[in-house]
């Protein structure tokens, strides 16, 4: 349970990383018709992982888990996973987060709708998936 909470605290401050190679601009963010491009910039919350309420698990760092995005391809996250930021590249539906010019963790978004999105993070144990909504 720690390890898939642990996860889910990481796909959400993964969100915040995204970029990608643009050819007209200094941005990392994908400057290309994406309907995510727009969509994912701000602060999101973690409600849920692998189907279970964040509020329900009575652990207060998964409760306060937040990511923030911008549009120049920066994030920043705080809560169950620690603090910290990096950058992030976006390329269709995928979201990669990079700390230090490290790849962290990659993300794929299966909706985003209404301000909430719920995404998959895989990795060699297995996949998690969570919903976060915007603030």
């Amino acid at each position: 349970m720690k390890k898939i909470l642990l996860l889910a605290s990481i796909f959400a401050m993964s969100l915040t990383t995204l970029t990608s190679c643009s050819s007209d601009d200094d941005s990392n963010v994908e400057s290309v018709n994406n309907p995510y491009k727009d969509a994912i910039i701000g602060t999101w919350k973690m409600t849920e992982v692998n189907g279970v309420k964040v509020s329900g698990l009575n652990l207060p760092q998964i409760n306060s888990t937040y990511i923030s995005f911008d549009k120049d391809g920066n994030y920043s996250g705080r809560g169950y996973f620690g603090t910290g930021s990096g950058t992030y590249t976006l390329s269709g539906n995928t979201i990669k987060t990079f700390i230090d010019k490290e790849l962290y963790w990659t993300y794929t978004i299966n909706s985003l709708e209404n301000n909430e999105v719920s995404a998959t993070v895989k990795d060699e144990t297995g996949e998690i998936n969570f919903k976060a909504v915007k603030q």
